[in-house]
């Protein structure tokens, strides 16, 4: 089987980010999570398809 990371995505923000384990303990399976609030960057509304 291939080497494969696990990474998060999420628009919690910088402040309220470290309730989200309380609630979904998978996060801590997480190789690396990027967290919009951290990164300076916030939800527009805009739905993203692929």
């Amino acid at each position: 089987m291939a080497n494969l990371r696990m990474l998060g995505l999420t628009n919690w923000s910088a402040e309220t980010y470290h309730r989200a384990a309380e609630h979904a303990p998978v996060i801590h399976d997480l190789d690396a999570v990027v967290v919009s609030g951290r990164e300076g960057l916030m939800n527009i509304g805009v739905p993203i398809s692929i």
